[in-house]
């Protein structure tokens, strides 16, 4: 049996303070998860591919459309350093307390290691289309953060942590409209053509 973790950080809804615990626990995860990765392991490093394949998934007519927009703008987004790096890293999913944070209901993926901006860049997608509390601050706080500290913990630019927030903001509005085709086609569409427009250049 699991223990009760309590509300998410959705229901929560705790705003810009939240956001700032949350970026405090998650910094120790990710230091303590930190490794090189090489050979076998570097090949399985979280990769726009990989992102790709989830983001087919979630199949619609428009989906090769943004695929191909991607592979054509975006290079490689892994590192020679890689951490702990979630899919599907939803406040829904994610359980904020004092002295530890929970994650739940993980995507299967061919590894955990990768660039995290990119679960953080689902996070932020969707605090926002969610209109959490402070949902503008939190974004602005915790997208300045992975820019900010997360060249240091990666070894690398703010160039890959941006690609790496963007690959994530858009599996999450493809992912936010595929939930939506049948319910509101309309605001479904709406995402959709918001996750392209993240491409063109």
């Amino acid at each position: 049996m699991m223990s009760d973790l309590g509300p998410s950080m959705k229901v929560v809804n705790g705003g810009l303070a939240d956001g700032q615990l949350f970026w405090r626990q998650f910094k120790v995860i990710m230091n303590l998860t930190r490794q090189r990765v090489s050979g076998a392991m570097a090949q399985k490093n979280c990769s726009v591919e990989e992102l790709i394949f989830h983001l087919q998934r979630f199949v619609q007519p428009k989906t090769s459309s943004l695929v191909n927009l991607i592979r054509e703008n975006c290079p490689a987004v892994d590192n020679d350093w890689a951490t702990l790096m979630l899919l599907d890293f939803t406040p829904d999913n994610l359980f904020l307390k004092p002295q530890s944070i929970s994650f739940l209901d993980p995507w299967r993926q061919s590894t955990y290691l990768g660039n995290p901006a990119i679960g953080f860049g689902q996070f932020i997608t969707l605090i926002q289309l969610y209109d959490m509390f402070e949902a503008r601050e939190t974004a602005d706080y915790l997208r300045n953060r992975c820019l900010q500290e997360l060249p240091e913990i990666l070894k690398t630019d703010t160039e890959k942590i941006s690609l790496a927030l963007r690959l994530g903001e858009t599996l999450q509005l493809a992912l936010s409209s595929f939930v939506r085709l049948k319910s509101d086609p309309v605001y479904a569409d709406n995402l959709f053509r918001r996750a392209i427009k993240l491409w063109i250049t």
